[in-house]
């Protein structure tokens, strides 16, 4: 009767003894494999690091542009991310199975968001997926995430009352939007549809909001004008 035995690290040596003149070649393949499963694992934790540090300075580099820093500064952050993304995938050409991973697609996408959304707002233009040197898939992607930092653009410009302003965002998110909508692929090219579906209530919820503050602010207008002519005729 056999029995199965689990081979560990540490049964390895005697479970092999126990047919010392069959498979001699087992242990040589054994640490071969082990060897190349340990270097890959090296690997995956380094761009896993490396993925992690680029989403945060993504992130931060958008807090950034929000707090209206200086835009060369800016675009110098923007130039060190990419660089980093450029390194991240020259690590992992060799492992093509960590490469297209969730790894470098969420970095990508993280910094496709930060670049175009930097770009609309210093340059007033859309950059070119190819300028970014990333996939089409984490540009869509970066871009649909970039609908939502418009939003709080435009709820920072309603602060200060200025309804001219927010109209420009909420253009340009329905600008983004349109470019969303007409890609109707399925989730396995390309999970969009989620995406789509938030980008649509985060513009219409905007929307709203601008036509609620505006109404209010012509009605603060009608009615100080109402009391200016009150006084003036006393």
């Amino acid at each position: 009767m056999w029995e199965l035995v689990e081979i560990t690290p540490e049964n390895f040596k005697s479970v092999v003894m126990v047919f010392p003149n069959a498979m001699k070649n087992i242990t040589k393949i054994y640490r071969k494999i082990k060897a190349q499963l340990d270097h890959k694992e090296k690997h995956r934790q380094k761009a896993l690091s490396m993925s992690r540090s680029i989403i945060r300075h993504s992130g931060g580099l958008i807090s950034a542009v929000h707090r209206s820093e200086d835009p060369e500064e800016l675009l110098k952050g923007v130039k060190a991310l990419q660089r980093d993304v450029d390194r991240l995938k020259t690590m992992l050409k060799k492992h093509p199975d960590l490469y297209y991973s969730n790894i470098v697609e969420s970095a990508e996408q993280e910094f496709c968001e930060a670049y175009i959304v930097l770009s609309i707002l210093t340059t007033g233009s859309l950059p070119e997926p190819d300028e970014l040197k990333t996939t089409y898939t984490a540009y869509i992607m970066g871009l649909s995430d970039a609908i939502g930092e418009f939003r709080r653009c435009a709820l920072d410009t309603l602060k200060t009352r200025n309804i001219t302003k927010a109209n420009d965002f909420l253009k340009v998110m329905e600008d983004l939007y349109n470019i969303l909508i007409g890609l109707d692929y399925p989730a396995g090219l390309i999970a969009i549809r989620r995406k789509q579906d938030i980008a649509r209530g985060v513009i219409e919820k905007t929307r709203s909001e601008i036509a609620i503050i505006g109404s209010n602010e012509e009605l603060r207008n009608t009615i100080k004008e109402f009391q200016d002519s009150v006084i003036s005729r006393e």
